[in-house]
């Protein structure tokens, strides 16, 4: 019984990890549909971006700066900010009386989702691009989303993210070949029509359809679920490029990964229907090995390493498999270590940077499934 659990595990591990991109890859290759190359529009639809703060005086000018660059005929900001205490509303009010296109909403610590809510109300534009204070647009970020939104079918579109950090740290190393995959598979879903989630830093979503996020719920994670249940399809804009930055303390990396499971899994969760086989077969396919199965790899892997150990004094094959185990935790562990010093070891720290996902995997998705709610920005809010 032990072999055949432990088989189970490496399984759905493998399938998560490597068969699932692997059938992806090849169902896109012969299913997807040609790709037809949309010219620019005639007239631009007036666009409002949605830019919720909380006690963002440090970044909040470099953030407007960027904003007010981008290459893009009509557009609006509205800066949300949520009970800030600092001087971010006195720096925005500043930009405020210099340029037209800016406004802000101030509102009590209501918490980041209500106040995107908050700012949609008052939002003007067709389209609705939410993104936060850390991140950095290209200049023809905008006009690469809209482009695919002259597609009718299309309901939310989001960029692509690249991560830097001054530093150049292992964990943006490790975050970078992380991405890397994702975007992979990000864009073999996005031709089989299954892209169901989209990033944060820069999400757009046409305002007739847009439902409120719930409180507890990220924006990456709810709206293109939203957008799905409606019918309509997810894209992803690999012409539209926006940079975020990596923690370079893995602390606060860490608290960052373990909130954002939380709240995607939550959000997951909350999309039952999309979630069952018989209503939603393709789509639940892809939420299930994408997303769920992902975030319970920590969990098969508890497994197995458990089953392995009882299954050693049955052949030499599960003693050195114990062993591989073993010490890719071991070096692992070693990778965590000089990570949290600021020293890179190529492979090692790659491993590491790996393995630290996973813990944070296990602590989200535990949080989730025990109801734990959070509404912050920042993994040192409540």
């Amino acid at each position: 019984m032990d072999i055949f659990i432990f088989w189970i595990s490496i399984g759905i591990i493998f399938y998560t990890w490597c068969l699932y991109p692997l059938l992806l890859a090849i169902f896109s290759k012969i299913l997807s549909k040609k790709i037809h190359f949309l010219k620019p529009l005639n007239k631009w639809p007036f666009i409002s971006i949605i830019l919720p703060v909380h006690n963002e005086e440090l970044a909040i000018k470099r953030k407007l700066d960027n904003l007010l660059s981008i290459d893009y005929p009509n557009y609006e900001i509205i800066v949300v900010s949520d009970g800030s205490t600092d001087n971010t509303e006195k720096v925005v009010l500043e930009y405020q009386r210099s340029f037209r296109n800016v406004k802000l909403l101030s509102l009590f610590h209501v918490g980041k989702s209500t106040a995107q809510n908050e700012g949609v109300k008052i939002a003007k534009g067709d389209i609705i691009v939410f993104t936060d204070v850390d991140s950095i647009f290209e200049k023809n970020v905008l006009k690469n989303i809209v482009l695919l939104f002259q597609n009718p079918q299309v309901g939310c579109v989001t960029a692509q993210v690249k991560w830097i950090n001054p530093k150049e740290s292992a964990i943006t190393e490790g975050g970078n070949i992380y991405w890397k995959y994702e975007n992979f598979l990000w864009r073999c879903e996005d031709k089989l029509g299954l892209l169901a989630w989209g990033a944060g830093t820069c999400l757009a979503v046409r305002r007739s359809i847009f439902r409120p996020i719930p409180p507890y719920y990220g924006e990456d994670c709810i709206v293109p679920l939203d957008i799905v249940e409606q019918g309509f399809l997810v894209k992803y804009q690999p012409k539209a490029v926006v940079y975020d930055f990596w923690s370079p303390d893995i602390k606060s990396e860490f608290k960052a990964r373990v909130r954002m499971t939380l709240r995607s899994c939550a959000g997951t969760l909350s999309k039952k229907r999309l979630l069952n086989p018989l209503k939603f077969p393709k789509q639940a396919w892809a939420i299930w090995s994408h997303k769920l199965l992902r975030w319970l790899t920590p969990y098969w892997a508890f497994v197995a390493f458990i089953t392995n150990l009882f299954a050693i004094k049955t052949s030499l094959f599960y003693l050195f498999f114990f062993i591989v185990q073993c010490l890719g935790y071991f070096i692992g562990l070693i990778g965590i270590y000089f990570t949290s010093k600021g020293r890179s070891l190529l492979i090692i720290s790659h491993i590491g940077s790996f393995l630290l996902v996973l813990c944070s995997f296990a602590i989200g998705i535990w949080q989730a499934l025990r109801g734990q709610k959070i509404i912050a920005y920042r993994s040192n809010e409540k």
